[in-house]
C-alpha cells in the first residue's frame, strides 16, 4: 500500500512539463518584439515554432544554460530562474544576434 501511495505522488511530477513563455523586447532583424515558447522535454528545451531543440548543458538553482547547434549556426539560451528573463544569442558565419526579454513559467 505504501508503494502504491508513493507511486501516486510521483506520477504528477513525471507528467508535468516546464514551459517558459518569453517576450523579447526586440528582434534583431525585424525591429519588433517576438514571442518564444520553450517546453522542457527531458534534458532539452524545445522551441516548436522554429523546430529548435536546446540541450540543457548547465542547470542550477538560479540559471539554465542550453545550446542548439546546426550546420549554419550556434545558439545559446540562458534562462534566469530568479529574475524570469531570457537571453538568446545566435552565431552564424559572420554575424551575431542577441535577444533579451521577460519570461513567465506557465506549467
Amino acid at each position: 500500500m505504501k508503494k502504491l501511495l508513493l507511486l501516486l505522488f510521483l506520477i504528477p511530477n513525471l507528467v508535468m512539463a516546464e514551459t517558459w513563455v518569453c517576450v523579447s523586447s526586440t528582434h534583431p532583424l525585424k525591429d519588433q518584439g517576438t514571442l518564444s515558447k520553450y517546453e522542457r522535454q527531458g534534458n532539452y528545451f524545445v522551441h516548436k515554432s522554429f523546430f529548435a531543440k536546446y540541450k540543457i548543458d548547465i542547470e542550477n538553482e538560479k540559471k539554465i544554460y542550453a545550446t542548439s547547434v546546426s550546420d549554419t549556426s550556434y545558439w545559446v539560451l540562458s534562462l534566469d530562474k530568479e529574475k524570469k528573463i531570457q537571453q538568446k544569442i545566435n552565431m552564424t558565419s559572420g554575424a551575431v544576434y542577441e535577444w533579451r526579454g521577460d519570461c513567465e513559467v506557465v506549467e
